[in-house]
């Protein structure tokens, strides 16, 4: 009895942690993300991040798919009623993308997809499981059908990681000219 109440314990101070961290990831960047500065944005030692994560990479990994879910929710709360034609759905993204309250989220994602590439294998990993997520998260809003669908949601996804890299770049103008905005 007393060690699953330990292990409820442990799992909601690792659940805590991530929420603290993922608020400073998300506010400062990877750059930020030295187990020293992790450890002083959440108000402990990096021993105690060690204890609940085992390593850094663990952190991350915990960190990162914390924020893409907290993402997704945002999505989720935006999806359009019903499958819809690949026009409808490339405008209501690109206006979901290029609006204030993603731009954090977006501004991060674009690091860790720069550290992918440099091939770092946990945002590679965790990468690779977030564009998958998106994928999945379109393709059924696609009125189309399923084969159709998942290529289209491929090429919908290339068309707005580029209107975001336009905008993080600086070029949100072009980048809302692009898309019709």
């Amino acid at each position: 009895m007393a060690g699953g109440g330990q292990q409820r314990k442990g799992g909601d101070r690792r659940a805590e942690l991530v929420r603290a961290l993922a608020g400073h990831v998300l506010s400062h960047g990877l750059g930020a993300t030295s187990l020293a500065q992790l450890a002083q944005a959440a108000g402990t030692s990096d021993r105690m991040l060690v204890y609940y994560f085992n390593d850094k990479p663990g952190l991350m990994a915990a960190i990162l798919t914390h924020l893409a879910a907290e993402f997704t929710v945002g999505l989720d709360a935006a999806r359009l009623p019903g499958p819809v034609p690949e026009e409808v759905l490339r405008g209501h993204l690109a206006r979901l993308v290029l609006a204030e309250p993603a731009r954090p989220f977006l501004q991060l994602w674009l690091e860790i997809v720069a550290s992918a590439a440099r091939g770092d294998p946990v945002t590679r990993d965790v990468a690779r499981e977030i564009g998958t997520g998106y994928l999945d998260w379109i393709t059924p809003q696609l009125d189309l059908p399923p084969d159709a669908a998942r290529a289209a949601a491929a090429r919908l996804l290339t068309e707005i990681e580029g209107l975001v890299l336009l905008d993080g770049i600086g070029l949100g103008p072009e980048a809302r000219s692009a898309a019709g905005l």
